[in-house]
């Protein structure tokens, strides 16, 4: 606390000698505004009684008054009179008029133009009555204005002595002094102050170059003398008085300046080579709590203990003998200001170490929270909205800076400078920041939107903040990622039906071109019976292949369209799949497959269409059976599940497939590209139109060589017991 004291009063005399450095130079009190003022009222009655009046005694009250003023005056009358004769001459001639029209006398016409006479014979008494009376009270007025200038001066001599030559009158000079004779060089330098006019080199004093001018454009010459010792009252000689103790004060507050220092230097060195001491100068707990303050109390404790600070160092009486307890408690309550200010200084120098603890005491500070809850209040408000609240923030300081310059709130001019230079800076850092911010997200909103327009539609905009601009972004985006799906649909479509009518050719081309070469060979004569009836049996093969696929198209066409109507019954699932199973018993023992078939209960019970289930099962069994590498196992489960009953089939593909897995359920879509094999490539595509149909979903899995299809279908409730179907 001493350190804090030492240096909180080093602070302060140090403030105190700068302010007032002026009062150091010797005579300063004459060369300060306060000298200058009552020297002017001074040379302002020497100026006005021997400048202006000097024979204001022997000037009539005409000449007292002035021609302009008088004839000023005369025009003044002269309106007012014709004014009044203007208006009596129209009342008597209505007067009149009515008399004559109402058939009166001469008599009574006499009478009236009587009274015109009299009339206008008193507005010229009244009128010319008024010139004699304000000319008395201007002469009075200018009498006593006079006497007063003359007795302020006769007032002052004791302060201020002059004695002035007057060299304008043709060759005779006349001396206009408040002294009996001219001052010698001895009187001059036993003055506490005099100066003579006019000065031949230039002056600094704006008020002193004024008043040169003067003396050379009335040919005066002079001196102007402060006696040492005054006659009666003088302000000047208080003044100086004043200003050589504050010289004084400032001389001894150089000396206690160097007597703090020299004790702030040591006790500094000594604390700081004895750093146990420092621990116990500064308590961990006031630095602990210190650094728990939020950055933006400390800096706004900061600024307003710096300006607190500075306004006790401005003052001009910052010390005063003898000393009373307010002055004293003002300089404790500095002291303790500028030991919270040492300790925000020394909790700043952490910055500086720590480059990074300043964003995370701003992360803390009360302003950012109070930001963090006002944008999530504004984050959905219009913009129009946000805008009206920026254009308060903004113009109200504004307005109220304006009107504190005006005057209207009673602030000086310091508390106005402040309150300014407050507010830009605050603008700048705020409102400046914030619209460049928006006005960047906002480019980079339409730059975006620009390169999509251009096709670049796979360019994605920044999502930031949580205001009207994220949303603006985020919904575009949306729009973004829905065009580009339905992109890669449409060309996903395309290629698709370019397939497909490239499969359909293949598939109908195939058996159609062989029927047609097998025609062409019976036509042959030469031909044997038992060769004949071989391609007969041909032509039966493909022509029965053929039609095969044209009713898997018809069909697949009918499902796909929904144009096909479900005979709905209770069915046991279990019973279909064993049915399905046992159609290819032959086939699985001409072939080297295996199966192995899991099913979970006998008798699982669902409302489906029998027949078109019993379809299902073949194709993917079939499927299953086409495509399945020889010498591996072909798996197939039936599930019960609490809301459905799930069929899977998995198997080992032979042929290696390089599109997507949910392709294969599409028309003529086929495994083995090359189409070698019997199958059409319309058994998946049939399948899943069915389990849809009958609200179930169907679903391809392929997992390198292992190829899954799973079929779910609505199951009824267990609790109901429905026998099974035959």
């Amino acid at each position: 606390m001493l350190l804090i004291g030492l240096t909180a009063v080093s602070l302060v005399t140090a403030g105190d000698i700068w302010t007032h450095r002026a009062f150091l130079k010797d005579n300063y009190y004459f060369e300060s505004p306060a000298f200058q003022e009552q020297l002017r009222a001074h040379t302002n009655l020497i100026q006005f009684m021997h400048g202006e009046n000097r024979d204001y005694m022997k000037l009539t009250d005409e000449q007292k008054v002035g021609k302009e003023r008088l004839a000023a005056w005369d025009a003044s009358y002269a309106a007012m009179l014709k004014k009044s004769q203007l208006r009596i001459q129209t009342e008597h001639s209505e007067r009149l008029e009515q008399a004559v029209q109402q058939g009166q006398g001469p008599e009574e016409l006499a009478r009236i133009r009587l009274e015109q006479q009299q009339d206008l014979a008193k507005a010229e008494a009244d009128v010319a009555a008024l010139k004699p009376k304000r000319m008395a009270e201007f002469v009075a007025y200018r009498d006593k204005q006079y006497q007063e200038a003359e007795l302020d001066l006769r007032k002052r001599a004791g302060s201020v002595q002059y004695y002035i030559w007057d060299k304008s009158q043709n060759g005779t000079h006349i001396t206009y002094a408040n002294i009996s004779s001219s001052p010698d060089q001895f009187y001059l330098d036993d003055s506490l102050y005099y100066i003579r006019m006019p000065q031949e080199t230039p002056v600094n004093s704006e008020y002193l170059r004024s008043l040169n001018q003067y003396f050379q454009a009335h040919q005066w010459e002079g001196y102007l003398m402060v006696p040492k010792i005054p006659k009666g009252f003088s302000q000047i000689h208080l003044d100086s008085i004043y200003y050589s103790s504050i010289k004084n004060r400032i001389v001894k507050e150089l000396e206690l300046l160097v007597a703090c220092l020299l004790g702030t230097v040591v006790l500094g060195y000594y604390l700081f080579r004895c750093k146990a001491a420092l621990g116990s100068t500064i308590p961990g707990r006031v630095t602990s709590w210190v650094g728990q303050v939020p950055l933006d109390v400390k800096g706004a404790l900061f600024l307003v203990g710096g300006f607190a600070a500075l306004g006790f160092v401005d003052q001009s009486s910052v010390f005063r003998l003898p000393p009373d307890p307010i002055h004293l408690f003002g300089l404790l309550l500095l002291a303790l200001i500028l030991g919270g200010l040492l300790l925000l200084l020394r909790d700043a120098v952490r910055f500086t170490r720590e480059p990074g603890s300043i964003r995370a005491e701003w992360e803390k500070s009360i302003a950012r929270r109070v930001r963090g809850k006002l944008a999530d209040r504004t984050a959905h408000r219009s913009m129009t909205f946000k805008a009206s609240i920026l254009m308060l923030a903004t113009v109200g300081p504004a307005y109220v800076t304006v009107i504190s310059q005006t005057g209207n709130l009673g602030l000086g001019h310091d508390e106005v400078t402040v309150l300014t230079s407050g507010y830009w800076i605050a603008y700048t850092l705020t409102v400046v920041p914030y619209v460049l911010r928006r006005i960047r997200t906002l480019d980079t909103i339409l730059a975006g939107v620009s390169r999509m327009t251009e096709g670049q539609i796979h360019v994605a905009l920044p999502e930031k903040g949580r205001g009207s601009l994220y949303r603006l972004a985020h919904g575009i985006n949306n729009m973004r990622e829905g065009l580009q799906t339905a992109l890669e649909s449409r060309m996903k479509s395309e290629r698709m039906k370019t397939e497909l009518i490239t499969n359909v050719s293949h598939d109908l081309k195939t058996p159609l071109t062989s029927i047609i070469n097998y025609v062409d060979l019976l036509k042959s004569p030469e031909l044997t019976e038992e060769a004949r009836r071989d391609y007969v049996g041909v032509l039966d093969r493909k022509a029965q292949r053929l039609k095969a696929l044209i009713d898997d198209l018809f069909e697949a066409s009918k499902m796909a369209s929904g144009a096909v109507e479900l005979q709905v019954e209770h069915v046991n699932v279990s019973a279909l799949l064993q049915q399905a199973l046992a159609e290819f018993e032959d086939s699985l023992a001409a072939s080297s497959l295996t199966f192995r078939v899991q099913v979970d209960q006998p008798q699982m019970m669902a409302s489906l269409d029998g027949r078109k289930t019993w379809r299902v099962f073949e194709n993917l069994i079939g499927n299953a059976v086409k495509y399945a590498l020889p010498q591996t196992r072909i798996y197939v489960t039936l599930t019960r599940r609490p809301a459905d009953i799930l069929l899977t089939v998995k198997n080992v593909s032979a042929y290696e497939f390089e599109g997507e897995a949910q392709e294969l359920a599409e028309r003529f879509k086929r495994g083995d590209a090359s189409r070698h094999t019997e199958g059409s490539g319309l058994g998946l595509a049939i399948a899943k139109s069915i389990v849809e149909l009958q609200g179930g979903e169907l679903g391809i899995e392929v997992d390198g060589d292992i190829f899954k299809v799973t079929a779910s279908f609505p199951g009824l409730p267990l609790s109901k017991g429905i026998p099974e179907a035959g």
